[in-house]
């Protein structure tokens, strides 16, 4: 009995260390907190960006027009050059947040490393959109490396937060864990085949769940068919993870705004399929994609961290 209290004594002081150690960095927690809302939306408006056609409402970089650094009083050069400022200073907010979590103690593993991750992702992100309005377009391989930039963001910016809030927990391959982060990766790679299956001018090349009534205009049919067997196994991987997490306080109330999410996803997803594309329905569509990633992000760090 002295054996057994001895042992699990310094566990739970080493526990309360990191968690006082975390408040220790008030600075560094509230720039990985900017560094992960700023992720978050940059993600968001860069895919409204896209979906709405303003991609290409300023033709320079980065200014707007040539002489002429702000958009006129028009809705898709707003969108655009607030995308662009949004990115901007979200690339400085991931930098010092990335400087200043690498001077946290060792312990801070997570919380140190992950942002760089998302510098990296940010710099090839910006260096490729650059690429997109001056030269009309990049070719698939480097849009695939875009999008993968941009989602990194989104997904270490966020991890590292959480890493840091919790006063920088091991991570734990817990069963839940395992299965919220084969979700992650799978709705990641689903949005990656996006791009590769999308037709010219195809409204599937953007952040968004595949529709079946756009096959016509996109190329691969069986990649297609694949495209959607994965966006169905995600789906009951939802619904079997928010089974078996119903009962966690910390969990469940994320994995139910998941399923809403993924209900607005499928029922703009019909509407725009069958009405056409509208503007507005697409930039819902495309934000309730990505704030779904940004919810399994979550569910991964929290089963995660905290050992669920």
């Amino acid at each position: 009995m002295v054996m057994a209290m001895s042992t699990a004594t310094p566990t739970i002081g080493l526990d309360e260390r990191s968690a006082a150690g975390a408040r220790d960095f008030p600075a560094v927690r509230l720039l990985l907190k900017l560094a992960a809302v700023f992720g978050v939306l940059t993600v968001v408006t860069g895919s409204v960006n896209s979906a709405t056609g303003s991609g290409f409402a300023c033709p320079t970089w980065p200014g707007c027009y040539p002489g002429h650094f702000g958009p006129e009083a028009e809705v898709h050069d707003i969108i655009e050059f607030g995308h662009r400022l949004i990115a901007a200073s979200t690339g400085f907010i991931l930098l010092g947040a990335a400087i200043a979590a690498f001077r946290l103690p060792r312990r801070f593993t997570m919380a140190r490393v992950l942002p760089w991750f998302s510098v990296v992702g940010a710099i090839l992100s910006a260096v490729l959109g650059r690429m997109v309005v001056l030269n009309g377009g990049i070719p698939m391989p480097l849009a695939m490396i875009d999008l993968l930039g941009a989602l990194t963001v989104l997904m270490a910016a966020t991890l590292a937060y959480m890493s840091m809030h919790r006063g920088a927990p091991r991570w734990q391959w817990t069963p839940l864990s395992r299965l919220a982060a084969g979700i992650m990766a799978s709705i990641v790679v689903l949005h990656l085949l996006g791009i590769v299956v999308s037709g010219k001018g195809s409204f599937t090349a953007v952040v968004g769940w595949p529709m079946w009534r756009l096959v016509s205009q996109d190329g691969a049919i069986w990649l297609q068919v694949l495209r959607m067997a994965l966006a169905a196994g995600i789906v009951v991987s939802m619904a079997l993870l928010t089974r078996r997490s119903w009962h966690l306080p910390t969990v469940r109330p994320v994995m139910i705004t998941m399923l809403a999410l993924c209900a607005v996803e499928f029922v703009l997803g019909q509407v725009l399929a069958v009405e056409g594309v509208d503007m507005w329905w697409a930039a819902g569509h495309c934000a309730a994609a990505c704030l779904m990633l940004l919810c399994i992000s979550v569910v991964s760090g929290r089963t995660a961290l905290d050992g669920l």
